[in-house]
């Protein structure tokens, strides 16, 4: 049972995690947001990630790096959406608390992103994206959108790219990082059920926000 702050990067000595903890330690002292040692976790695995992907063979390489980048830039997407609107963190706190590893989000976009005032305006912003124009499409019937629902419409958006891998990639890894991938996206599901109750929203708001009583389980 950890007690404190001191007694957790203690435990956390000799880890993966220790020199991330410390970093977000630092931070959290400074600002006091528990959400610095959340971010910290989420950008040092993906970095590690990048790391050990591109120690992959060469055709492996290429195509997993490229579908990881793609990752990057949904993550960021869906970071900067709770960052602004869910925590209000100004645009340099998001500028920092996101990945400069991405496909097509690159460093401008990201700050025009952290500093919208309204998530109505965050699909015109990536309009000209591909992950843009699906959710345009997706979210079309909404007259005004919320966080929640912009997340799920990542999610599917993202799924699709991976059916799309398991679809076109017979061999290599690129279809196992997709299965894992497309498991991943299930446990999401489940956490944005509970984020809803949590956040004490109708049950049918609740599987609207989801969009897959239709879709294959992956389970």
């Amino acid at each position: 049972h950890v007690a404190s702050l001191d007694q957790l990067d203690k435990e956390l000595s000799g880890t993966v995690f220790s020199a991330p903890y410390r970093l977000a330690r630092s931070n959290f002292e400074d600002t006091g947001q528990i959400l610095a040692f959340e971010v910290a976790l989420d950008l040092d695995y993906h970095r590690r990630l990048k790391e050990a992907i591109y120690k992959l063979p060469h055709t492996d390489a290429k195509a997993v790096g490229k579908l990881f980048r793609r990752q990057c830039d949904i993550k960021n997407l869906g970071w900067i959406l709770r960052y602004r609107f869910d925590f209000h963190l100004t645009e340099v706190e998001i500028f920092n608390y996101t990945l400069s590893i991405g496909y097509e989000l690159n460093d401008d976009l990201v700050m025009e992103l952290a500093g919208l005032h309204d998530v109505d305006n965050f699909l015109p912003t990536i309009a000209h994206l591909p992950v843009g124009k699906f959710l345009t499409k997706t979210l079309a019937h909404k007259s005004k959108l919320t966080v929640i629902e912009v997340e799920a419409g990542l999610d599917k958006y993202w799924e699709k790219v991976h059916k799309d891998a398991l679809c076109g990639q017979p061999f290599g890894l690129l279809p196992f990082m997709s299965y894992l991938v497309l498991k991943e996206l299930e446990r999401n599901r489940i956490e944005r059920v509970i984020v809803g109750l949590q956040l004490d929203l109708d049950p049918e708001e609740i599987f609207e926000s989801l969009w897959f009583a239709e879709e294959k389980s992956y389970v």
